[in-house]
């Protein structure tokens, strides 16, 4: 997908560029699921979407489940994304771009 201005407008490309990558908790994995997560959302023109742990990992290049739910829960705790998982093997999980992260890391760094 070819990066253009109305991505930037768009609350996941928004998301991506002023949270994540100010983000000095985050390591490259983190990067790339998140961008996973807003490649979809970009694609569906919604700040969330459902999908399938086995879906975003593809997209992600994650092989391990172990590091996608580390990586998942992480986005989730640091403020990226709120995370609604199924708990069922045919329903995919919401995932939600909350747009926190960079509200989180002005508070840490003037609070």
């Amino acid at each position: 997908m070819k990066v253009s201005e109305t991505n930037l407008t768009n609350p996941a490309g928004a998301g991506l560029v002023e949270g994540v990558w100010d983000d000095s908790r985050l390591r490259a994995v983190h990067i790339c699921l998140y961008a996973a997560i807003a490649f979809h959302c970009v694609k569906a023109s919604q700040n969330q979407i459902q999908i399938s742990r086995r879906r975003l990992m593809r997209y992600a290049r994650i092989k391990s489940i172990a590091t996608y739910h580390s990586c998942i829960r992480d986005l989730a705790r640091f403020g990226h994304i709120d995370y609604h998982p199924s708990f069922h093997p045919l329903r995919a999980s919401r995932i939600v771009l909350s747009g926190q992260g960079q509200k989180n890391l002005n508070k840490k760094d003037h609070g």
